[in-house]
């Protein structure tokens, strides 16, 4: 019966380790060199927080601390150097009673100049124009 008793506190004290986690956001989760990534931290009201970012290499690329408002939230922006190595990216926060948590994101590569630029609709407009033209020239042809 002692057996049961530690298992379930044991259990339960696992249970609120878990769920005292603090959660970390990061948005856009894919940018360029030059792009601006937010952070944002929930745990609980008023406690510290310290916010790491190592580059795909491993180095530390930034550091800030923050305090969490009354509703238990922080943020930090950083703005991701033109010169940054591409790849995986992870954020480290750690906060004082809540712990620790990561998420990554990514720094891809401009892509003729802008990252992943939808030319679908200049296509179109193209393909359009081009028609246009040639039924104007099949028409004026025939007088």
């Amino acid at each position: 019966m002692k057996a049961n008793k530690f298992a379930i506190a044991g259990l339960a004290l696992l249970a609120l380790l878990v769920l005292a986690q603090p959660t970390v956001t990061v948005t856009p989760p894919a940018l360029t060199p030059g792009g601006v990534v937010m952070i944002t931290v929930k745990g609980r009201a008023g406690e510290k927080c310290g916010i790491e970012i190592k580059d795909p290499f491993d180095n530390t690329v930034f550091v800030k601390e923050v305090t969490l408002s009354p509703a238990g939230e922080g943020s930090a922006s950083w703005q991701i150097p033109t010169t940054a190595g591409l790849g995986t990216y992870t954020v480290y926060v750690s906060c004082e009673t809540s712990g620790a948590a990561t998420a990554p994101f990514r720094v891809t590569a401009l892509v003729g100049g802008e990252a992943r630029k939808d030319l679908s609709s200049l296509l179109l407009t193209a393909l359009a124009a081009l028609t246009v033209a040639l039924i104007v020239f099949s028409i004026v042809k025939k007088f």
